[in-house]
């Protein structure tokens, strides 16, 4: 997993081609996630928009397992 800034998802992409001869990269599973837009899974844990249970403000994480 790869977690970057709003519009710097290509690079982050383009960086990881070039130093994947240090790494095995599956290319069927490798994708470009927006969050807090969408939300995906890695490991099996939920990724997406949270809200904060003390203030309700948004923010970015990993929902309780």
């Amino acid at each position: 997993m790869i977690l970057c800034k709003k519009g710097k998802a290509d690079e982050a992409l383009a960086r990881l081609h070039e130093i994947k001869q240090t790494l095995t990269v599956n290319e069927a599973k490798t994708r470009i996630r927006k969050v807090p837009e969408g939300q995906f899974d890695f490991l099996g844990y939920p990724f997406g928009r949270m809200h904060s249970k003390t203030s309700g403000k948004a923010r970015r994480g990993m929902w309780p397992g």
